[in-house]
């Protein structure tokens, strides 16, 4: 499977097989990929460059393997927002520069923007405010 730049379309990295899940992407310089939508359960991120990468849609690993994956500001922003729009009874209050660095996320707007009276809901682009 090739990944290609998510503006040139030149292929950047290859990989065995038709799917990234699983994927070994250890060190990879996928700068500027475009892995919308990419399925990455289970792909081992450590050492990949991922900055300029366009991830909307993708599934995030979440184990030591994406631990020292390296990210620009807007991947970060993204994974900040996902984390505190979930945080179990609210956002805290303490949490207040950490919400207005989420708000940041290039999706606002197409997301509600967080608060610390927001509440999770399950529904995809919804929110309860207060």
């Amino acid at each position: 499977m090739d990944i290609r730049h998510r503006i040139t379309g030149e292929t950047i990295h290859t990989v065995e097989g038709d799917t990234l899940r699983g994927a070994d992407l250890r060190g990879a310089n996928l700068r500027g990929a475009n892995l919308y939508g990419a399925d990455l359960r289970g792909a081992d991120l450590r050492g990949a460059d991922l900055r300029g990468a366009d991830l909307d849609f993708a599934s995030w690993p979440l184990w030591c393997g994406s631990l020292h994956a390296r990210v620009d500001a807007r991947i970060a922003r993204q994974l900040l927002y996902h984390a505190l729009a979930v945080w179990p009874g609210g956002i805290p209050e303490e949490f207040a520069a950490s919400v207005a660095e989420a708000n940041r996320f290039h999706r606002v707007g197409d997301v509600p923007a967080l608060s610390t009276t927001w509440r999770y809901r399950p529904t995809c682009g919804e929110a309860i405010n207060g």
